[in-house]
């Protein structure tokens, strides 16, 4: 069972706000995430 990436709720460079862990794999993980700036989504 996997805990909750530390990821989730930061903000990175001040723009891309992380939101929710959609996949993980041998050596990525994919996050949804929230671009401040332009006020759109981004996964």
């Amino acid at each position: 069972m996997m805990n909750q990436p530390s990821w989730i709720g930061q903000t990175l460079g001040g723009r891309y706000k992380i939101e929710a862990l959609l996949g993980q794999g041998g050596m990525s993980a994919v996050y949804k995430a929230f671009d401040l700036n332009l006020n759109e989504w981004w996964q």
